[in-house]
């Protein structure tokens, strides 16, 4: 297997880039999974009061997008696995964060410092907390992390 990613890259330098990337995805795993197993979902929460993420106003120019982002780069100062993930409707998106805790995987609206339970097939937004949505949020995926801050 590597020496056809080595073969592909065409030279020695995309050979050690290769290598550093395979490294990296391996080195951050272990962190991530060391964090995680011995991070409680009470940390999390403590954290979501003291962030000011949801201090911020939502305008056209900072939306789910900057909120999320801005959160999970707090987190990871504050030495937090987490990460933006997207969950899709039908005619929509949505970013949220993902905290990586030893109970399991913690969701957050970071406009609302809201823990959520999203769930495919069901809405996003809990209507005992908030408005009905003029859009259909109907959750048909939920993406893994894709987006680290650093």
């Amino acid at each position: 297997m590597l020496k056809t990613k080595l073969f592909v890259c065409g030279s020695a330098i995309g050979a050690v880039f290769v290598m550093v990337l395979v490294w990296n995805a391996i080195v951050m795993t272990l962190v991530w999974n060391a964090i995680a197993a011995t991070t409680p979902v009470e940390n999390v929460k403590a954290f979501l009061e003291a962030d000011l993420t949801d201090r911020l106003r939502y305008s056209e120019s900072f939306n789910c997008v900057n909120f999320s982002r801005t959160m999970v780069q707090n987190a990871l100062d504050s030495g937090f696995a987490a990460c933006v993930v997207k969950v899709s409707f039908p005619d929509d998106a949505h970013d949220l964060v993902a905290f990586y805790t030893a109970e399991g995987v913690v969701y957050v609206e970071p406009q609302f410092d809201k823990i959520m339970n999203p769930r495919i097939g069901e809405p996003y937004w809990d209507r005992d907390y908030f408005d009905i949505p003029e859009h259909n949020d109907t959750i048909e995926s939920i993406s893994s992390c894709f987006m680290f801050v650093y």
